[in-house]
């Protein structure tokens, strides 16, 4: 993820955009409706057969499913599409409006979509991490057994000390999937601000402050409590959008 956000930074017109080119931020209207169902069957589905308390094989064979959810999701959008745009003579446009305030009508509720998803998935494990063990005693025997993790366990990976050895292979995987974690979200926050505060330098709206850089910090501190990192960044690109909007209309 470091990688590819370096690269989009450097490389793709999205990342520089000034008021005579925010039409490249356009996709299809297509494309906007196909993408929720294809986020539910190329990486909801999959994540949530790997909850169901099935047996350590196949388990781990859903584990396994679940790794390239970004080639089913592609795919599935993919092919959606094929079929759809042939179905359909032609794409549902608005004549009222242009085809950027079209698009950013659109993308709205797919931003709260994921924001939404974000959260659901944030919360309940800050709530995990922080209540006592004896909250649901006697209620739910799972969630019970969830309790017993402390705030550490779930959040605080070890160290990179090289002399520390892990007690399994297990344990060891957890380690990873923690700095894997911390690795790619830093990564999603740093691109969304990158985005972000390009878009607000361009606009009325923002200014190069230090004042300016302390209410990104803060937003996304906020943020990422309540949603976590790619929720923060979520927001931050949603708000980028808002900007350029702004911008596109007092400059009209």
């Amino acid at each position: 993820m470091p990688l590819y956000f370096f690269l989009h930074l450097l490389t793709s017109p999205t990342a520089k955009l000034s008021k005579n080119n925010t039409n490249v931020l356009i996709i299809s209207g297509l494309d906007l409706a196909i993408i929720p169902v294809s986020l539910l069957l190329g990486y909801i589905l999959p994540s949530i057969l790997m909850c169901l308390p099935v047996s350590t094989t196949a388990h781990q064979q859903f584990i396994a499913f679940w790794q390239p959810f970004p080639i089913w999701t592609i795919m599935i959008q993919s092919t959606i599409r094929f079929f759809a745009s042939r179905l359909s003579k032609r794409e549902t446009r608005t004549s009222t409006k242009s085809a950027e305030e079209s698009y950013l009508d659109a993308a709205a509720p797919r931003y709260r979509l994921v924001f939404g998803l974000c959260m659901i998935t944030h919360i309940p494990v800050i709530a995990i991490a922080l209540l006592s063990p004896t909250t649901l005693l006697g209620y739910s025997p799972t969630l019970t057994r969830f309790l017993q993790s402390t705030f550490s366990d779930i959040f605080i990976p070890y160290g990179l000390d090289t002399n520390y050895k892990v007690s399994s292979l297990a344990a060891g995987a957890l380690n990873f999937l923690h700095w894997d974690f911390y690795v790619g979200g830093t990564a999603f926050i740093v691109w969304a601000s990158a985005l972000y505060r390009d878009a607000e330098k361009q606009s009325t709206l923002g200014t190069g402050s230090g004042d300016a850089w302390w209410k990104l910090i803060w937003k996304i501190i906020a943020y990422t409590l309540i949603s976590g990192p790619v929720g923060a960044s979520t927001v931050l690109l949603w708000e980028r959008d808002a900007i350029l909007r702004q911008k596109k209309e007092k400059d009209i």
